[in-house]
C-alpha cells in the first residue's frame, strides 16, 4: 500500500505516524506543498492513504484560496472513491473545509501548548486507553465546524471541534499526538511564540502523549485498513 504525506511547512512531519504507517504495510511518499510543487495528475488514484500535516497557513485566507484548491480537489476526489484520509491540525481544517464545513479564526484566541482534551464516546479509535481525558499539544489559532455526518470524537474547554471521523475513512485531528522531541525543537527555533510554552522541560508529558498517541493512531490505521478489506 502507498501513502502520500502532504507537508505545508518544512518543520512539519508525520512524527510517530511514519513508523506506524510503515509497520502497517505502507510505503511513504512526500509532497511538499510549501515548495509550490504541483500534485501528480490523478493523485487520488495513485495512493491508498493521504496524510495532510499542519502548517502556519489559514484555510480561510482568501489570498491562499488558489494555493489550497488542488488539495481540496484531492480530498474531495479521494473521499468520493473511498480512499483513506487523515488530517492533523491544518490538515484537519482542510478536510473539514473540503467537505463543506466552515473554517474560521478562533474567537477565543490561540490554543497553544500542552492542554487537555476529552475523548468522546467509545469509538474503536480509543480502544486500549485507560482514560478519556488526555494531555496533548495544541498549536492553532483557527477552528472549524464539524463536517455534516461526522462523528464528534474529542473536545477541549476552549474549542469543541478537536477530532472527527466520517465513516472511519476521513479523520480530522486538530491537536498534535504525533510529534516527537525533534519536531518540538524545530518548532521552538522556527516559531518564537512557542518559546515560553517550551521553556520548561516537558519530557514526561511528551513520553506519556507518545504512548497513547501511538495507540490512537495505530487504532485509526488498523480500523481504516480493516474497513477496506
Amino acid at each position: 500500500m502507498r501513502a502520500l504525506v502532504i507537508r505545508f511547512a518544512d518543520v512539519e512531519g508525520p512524527g510517530i505516524l511514519a513508523d506506524l504507517l510503515t509497520e502497517n504495510g505502507y510505503s511513504l511518499s512526500y509532497h511538499d506543498a510549501y515548495k509550490n510543487i504541483d500534485l501528480l495528475p490523478n493523485a487520488h488514484l495513485q495512493y491508498s492513504l493521504f496524510l495532510f500535516m499542519g502548517g502556519p497557513q489559514s484555510v480561510h485566507d482568501p489570498d491562499l484560496f488558489k494555493f489550497f484548491n488542488p488539495y481540496r480537489n484531492l480530498i474531495q476526489n479521494a473521499f468520493s472513491i473511498g480512499k483513506k484520509i487523515i488530517g492533523i491540525c491544518l490538515g484537519a481544517q482542510l478536510i473539514a473545509d473540503s467537505l463543506g464545513s466552515k473554517v474560521k479564526k478562533g474567537e477565543k484566541g490561540q490554543e497553544l501548548g500542552w492542554g487537555k482534551v476529552e475523548l468522546l464516546g467509545n469509538h474503536p479509535f480509543f480502544e486500549g486507553l485507560d482514560s478519556r481525558d488526555i494531555t496533548v499539544f495544541h498549536f492553532h489559532g483557527d477552528t472549524f465546524d464539524l463536517p455534516e455526518g461526522s462523528d464528534h470524537l474529542a473536545q477541549s474547554d476552549l474549542y469543541p471541534s478537536q477530532m472527527f471521523a466520517i465513516d472511519g475513512r476521513a479523520i480530522g485531528i486538530q491537536f498534535h499526538i504525533e510529534i516527537t522531541e525533534m519536531i518540538l525543537k524545530n518548532w521552538k527555533s522556527r516559531f518564537p511564540e512557542l518559546g515560553p510554552v517550551l521553556s520548561e522541560s516537558k519530557s514526561e508529558e511528551l513520553k506519556e502523549m507518545q504512548k497513547f498517541g501511538y495507540k490512537i493512531l495505530n487504532n485509526i490505521i488498523q480500523y481504516q485498513n480493516n474497513a477496506n478489506k
